[in-house]
């Protein structure tokens, strides 16, 4: 057992997001996380990359910075590593790593210069998933659980 990986997925289900955010019709999926803790922050990015945000809040007494991972292919392959820690955010780790790769240079899910509409469709589905779990609904009740 990876003692980082099962550090960092104790800390991301306290404190991280997994978020699709919508703008202009097109989608972005991120892991946030963020923290009073500048020390903390930088030990996330230290293990996981990406970048750190400062935020200055108006109404704070304390500077907050923000860890952010983009790139829906870094944030596939790391969510599959911490995954089997996860439990807070097990749920919308997995609709995170269903997301479909869509990428310029003709990867999966595109055609031409445009997404392939199941693509497209299938990112749709994803947000609206993403916003049902982080809003604190379950989307399966045990009767249907196995």
């Amino acid at each position: 057992m990876n003692t980082d990986l099962a550090w960092f997925a104790g800390v991301f289900d306290g404190e991280g997001s997994v978020v699709i955010g919508r703008s202009g019709g097109k989608y972005k999926l991120a892991l946030s996380l963020v923290s009073v803790s500048r020390e903390l922050i930088d030990r996330v990015k230290e293990i996981a990359g990406g970048r750190i945000i400062t935020v200055y809040p108006k109404n704070a007494r304390r500077t907050t910075w923000m860890w952010q991972l983009t790139g829906i292919e870094k944030i596939q392959r790391f969510l599959k590593q911490i995954f089997p820690f996860l439990t807070a955010k097990a749920k919308p780790a997995a609709i995170a790593l269903v997301y479909p790769i869509v990428s310029r240079g003709g990867k999966v899910g595109r055609v031409g210069h445009n997404i392939h509409p199941l693509a497209r469709l299938l990112q749709e589905e994803c947000y609206k998933a993403i916003r049902f779990v982080n809003q604190g609904f379950q989307p399966f009740t045990e009767e249907f659980e196995s």
